[in-house]
């Protein structure tokens, strides 16, 4: 099976699936050169509740570096913003990269990507109800026209994304184009949690 790596629809998970059992990777989140830090909770079983221990001082199932970050035996991961340090938010936007070295295949390294953009999907949906409530043409001609170049900047990400040439200045080339889509969008025309 071919390695998957994918964001969720509703931007709250990375999942990577069919990769190679026991790999490490490495994940980048918006910035290509410096991998970005993973994280996971001491004790899965129990939630994150942030209290130290009164004897010991130690986090109660605090969170421990991910280090080094590895598939499990099935070849398989997820991760939400709980073990993502450069996720600040619980939806996951922006643009990934992730890194995988192959242990049974002399750790040649394959990378993948993913973009989360709920933030901006949110936008767009504000945008389309404006339009529709447009009555004049050249308003309405200019909503279009943003929604448009919107939309067409998270295409040219993805492309960037999924080109076959897989390098860290592609998912960059992939960043800014995410970035200039999310500029063009103000946070008073967010409406569903962005």
């Amino acid at each position: 099976m071919p390695t998957t790596f994918t964001i969720d629809a509703n931007c709250k998970t990375l999942n990577i699936i069919g990769g190679p059992a026991d790999a490490e990777y490495t994940l980048f989140h918006n910035d290509f050169l410096t991998p970005t830090s993973l994280y996971q909770l001491q004790d899965p079983t129990i939630p994150y509740n942030g209290n130290l221990d009164p004897v010991t001082g130690d986090p109660i199932n605090g969170y421990e570096p991910l280090t080094p970050a590895t598939l499990n035996g099935a070849g398989s991961a997820t991760l939400s913003y709980q073990n993502i340090a450069s996720a600040s938010e619980e939806a996951l936007n922006g643009v990934f990269m992730l890194s995988i070295a192959d242990p049974s295949n002399n750790n040649i390294t394959s990378v993948y990507g993913a973009i989360g953009y709920c933030d901006i999907d949110c936008c767009i949906n504000s945008k389309l109800e404006t339009l529709l409530d447009c009555s004049c043409d050249q308003e309405c001609s200019s909503y279009l026209d943003t929604i448009s170049k919107i939309y067409l900047l998270l295409k040219g990400s993805e492309v960037n994304v999924l080109d076959c040439i897989q390098s860290s200045e592609q998912y960059q080339r992939a960043y800014i184009k995410y970035a200039k889509a999310k500029t063009m969008c103000s946070a008073s025309e967010c409406n569903c949690n962005c």
